[in-house]
């Protein structure tokens, strides 16, 4: 069992890797939006 979980840790399918990348592309963008939004609320 451990084994297999690690193995699919180390070799996830591409379909797997693509939306992994697509999330964290999103996550930076959510991430990057909401501090702006932070910094502009302090300004005013």
């Amino acid at each position: 069992m451990v084994t297999m979980t690690t193995a699919q840790k180390k070799f996830p399918s591409i379909a797997q890797r693509k939306t992994t990348l697509k999330e964290l592309s999103l996550w930076r963008l959510i991430c990057h939006s909401t501090k702006h939004k932070r910094k502009l609320a302090k300004e005013h």
